[in-house]
């Protein structure tokens, strides 16, 4: 019953969530959970996808099954991504061959340690430009995961190949909802703002508001900050438009590009008693 699903997650001893690895997002939502649709909304080049990447990373590590659907880069571009992020190495000096020795190092260890569990939990998949949702549903069909990351949903097709694209977006959402609750799955993609308005907001999704009423959770990466003086280093805005219960909040994200870590800085807006609180479970097994 609803109770004694209480009592285990206030014990600790049910692991349902999907936890983004951001504090602040996962206390105030209890991570992405089976049936939810989840959209993470930013410019072109905000960091949309490497926010993906540090989501699905931190679901395989706690035992979850994870679909990457990449609608905008190679396998071997978001493997390479993950890789950086996994072993905390700089991700051009890794496509580059310019790794130090001591990177080199780091990517190995990380390799090491990277099972042949971890590998199975983590699966890529290349969306072509004719992907559509149910291309989606067949490789879910396929691999049974726990949650589905979709990076870059918006350049999915719906049933019509002649509508406007913010029109498309929306029949992508009403779709991709109807299946995260037909399957019981979570499903957490990434939309774009609509580049001509300047304030961002859940009505300034490409999309119009059908992608932020339909979804469980909004969150919206905004306000890139100057760099670091010690280079490489910004920090960006991450803002919870809303929740399944109307919970809001806005954090601070340090994005280190030298180690392809992306962490949450501080909490700006919200449940500010809850800063430094994460949930903690041990890897679990996948049968």
């Amino acid at each position: 019953g609803i109770l004694e699903k209480h009592d285990l997650l206030q014990q600790g001893l049910l692991n349902e969530g999907i936890y983004t690895g951001f504090p602040y997002i996962d206390q105030v939502t209890g991570g992405a959970q089976p049936g939810d649709t989840w959209v993470i909304a930013g410019e072109s080049s905000s960091g949309k996808s490497f926010i993906l990447c540090r989501c699905a990373m931190s679901a395989v590590e706690l035992g979850k099954k994870c679909l990457f659907v990449s609608m905008e880069m190679t396998n071997a571009q978001i493997g390479r991504r993950s890789m950086a992020m996994g072993a905390e190495v700089n991700a051009s000096n890794l496509r580059l061959g310019r790794l130090s020795r001591f990177g080199v190092e780091q990517v190995r260890d990380f390799l090491h340690g990277w099972d042949e569990r971890k590998d199975s939990r983590l699966i890529f998949i290349e969306g072509l430009v004719s992907y559509s949702v149910n291309d989606v549903k067949s490789k879910v069909k396929e691999h049974k995961p726990d949650v589905v990351f979709i990076d870059g949903a918006y350049m999915l097709r719906g049933t019509g190949h002649n509508k406007p694209r913010w029109e498309m977006n929306m029949e992508v959402m009403e779709a991709l909802k109807q299946f995260a609750m037909t399957e019981n799955i979570a499903i957490i993609s990434t939309f774009q703002f609509d580049q001509k308005q300047k304030l961002k907001s859940l009505a300034t999704i490409m999309g119009g508001q059908a992608v932020g009423q339909l979804a469980s959770v909004v969150m919206g990466i905004e306000n890139e900050e100057a760099s670091s003086t010690f280079g490489n280093i910004t920090y960006k805005e991450l803002t919870l438009y809303k929740g399944r219960e109307g919970e809001t909040g806005k954090i601070r994200l340090k994005y280190d590009m030298n180690r392809t870590r992306i962490e949450q800085d501080s909490v700006i807006e919200g449940q500010r008693e809850i800063e430094d609180l994460a949930p903690q479970f041990e890897e679990t097994e996948v049968f």
